[in-house]
């Protein structure tokens, strides 16, 4: 029930009336559900011993801050949006934000979440999807890990390499103790995973 309720939120969020931008809402929505899936495979690969509904859910959600942007700083996020996509500048998301002194997208994330009622859980994923996992084992890895490793295979996926932090991912194969030819088969398969969700979102 509670996952539903988190569930629920998340769509009036995909409702929310956005001012006019160059923030496409659109793509955001299907890089967060592409997130979310590949959060979910990740777990479920590893046997982490983690709730996949909130998995899934703190993936989708993990970069909520940038909706938050786009909704209450139009102008910055038309700015941020235009040199992420510039094939001149290819710049990371973060790098973006403070080239114009603007505040991380993983605080305004774990602000909104506070503010909009979503757990804790939530919350967490928003605020640590860019750290790097350092310490510990494979057992040791938990939610805020997964979801930032997601989320930079996410990028990987998509074939985005200058938005991928290397950093987190290198400090997730030390955890997890994954070699980097176990990290290229998963994104091979992670690959399929996001052309799947493409030609199911296309059919619908």
């Amino acid at each position: 029930l509670r996952a539903l309720s988190d569930l629920v939120i998340t769509a009036a969020l995909k409702a929310l009336p956005m001012p006019k931008s160059g923030f496409d809402r659109d793509r955001f929505w299907r890089e967060s559900h592409l997130t979310g899936a590949v959060a979910e495979a990740l777990m479920r690969r590893l046997s982490l011993p983690l709730n996949p509904d909130e998995v899934f859910l703190s993936g989708c959600l993990c970069n909520v801050g940038k909706l938050v942007m786009a909704y209450c700083f139009p102008p910055l996020a038309t700015k941020v949006s235009r040199d992420v996509d510039d094939p001149e500048v290819l710049v990371t998301w973060r790098k973006a934000e403070t080239a114009y002194n603007f505040p991380d997208h993983c605080v305004l994330g774990e602000i909104a979440s506070t503010l909009w009622g979503f757990p804790e859980y939530i919350m967490f994923a928003a605020r640590r999807h860019h750290e790097v996992p350092s310490g510990g084992r494979l057992r040791d890895l938990d939610l805020g890990d997964l979801v930032a490793f997601a989320n930079q295979m996410t990028h990987w996926i998509m074939l985005r390499p200058h938005r991928i932090e290397y950093e987190v991912i290198r400090g997730f194969q030390a955890k997890s103790g994954l070699s980097e030819t176990e990290v290229e088969k998963i994104a091979l398969e992670l690959g399929a995973l996001r052309r799947h969700l493409e030609a199911t979102a296309a059919s619908a």
